[in-house]
């Protein structure tokens, strides 16, 4: 039904993934999910969080954009094996 997993270095928080199966999607499983990590991490002292979407995952952009999330001026760097 749902998967999330987060985490939190000491300095910043990181969303690893958020998944919602299609069929439980738009009634706010995801957003609690968010709200008990965000609650979470200021619990810790955290600032802010980052997380990736990849740029045709249109869906993922505009849930995160819609819970005030947005595009930073990070460099994502990668490597493939």
């Amino acid at each position: 039904m749902a998967a999330f997993w987060g985490g939190f270095d000491g300095r910043r928080g990181m969303i690893y993934h958020l998944a919602i199966d299609r069929d439980y999607r738009r009634q706010g499983i995801g957003k609690r999910l968010m709200q008990e990590f965000e609650l979470r991490l200021r619990a810790k002292g955290c600032l802010r969080y980052y997380l990736l979407v990849t740029k045709d995952n249109g869906e993922a952009v505009d849930y995160y954009e819609s819970i005030g999330c947005k595009v930073t001026n990070l460099h994502v760097l990668g490597k493939s094996l």
